[in-house]
């Protein structure tokens, strides 16, 4: 059974060319869970992670502006703008799992225990895809 967590991105773009976007991402993640309580032995993770990513976008359709005039021409506007993705970045991860339970040695006898395990691990990170960009309005 997952328990919801907590997830928080922040980013920015900036366009530099007609066609291009470079930008720049924070994430911070949590998650949990736990084995289904009628189960004879009890499982908990729990974990938690960050990453910073830099990348840059290449639209496949976009429209080039050299006036104001060319801003305000909303019908000529493309609603989906298609783009391929890539970058780089570095992120941090954690997780922890404890396990308890007993286990039976013949017919009479039973024996709790109890297990745990942690970790935690730099990455390298390298975003790659094909993304959509859609077109709301002049300010969206």
């Amino acid at each position: 059974i997952t328990s919801p967590g907590l997830s928080v991105s922040v980013g920015a773009l900036y366009k530099t060319w007609p066609r291009t976007i470079f930008g720049a991402e924070f994430n911070y993640f949590t998650l949990s869970g736990k084995n289904d309580p009628d189960s004879l032995t009890s499982n908990q993770f729990t974990g938690s992670g960050w990453d910073i990513l830099f990348y840059g976008r290449y639209l496949l359709v976009d429209e080039i502006i050299r006036t104001s005039r060319d801003r305000r021409k909303e019908k000529e506007s493309a609603f989906c703008k298609p783009y391929l993705m890539t970058g780089i970045g570095f992120g941090r991860s954690s997780a922890e799992f404890t396990q308890e339970g007993s286990v039976r040695i013949g017919d009479t006898l039973s024996v709790p225990y109890a297990l745990s395990a942690s970790a935690s691990s730099f990455n390298i990170v390298v975003p790659a895809g094909l993304g959509f960009q859609f077109w709301l309005s002049h300010r969206v």
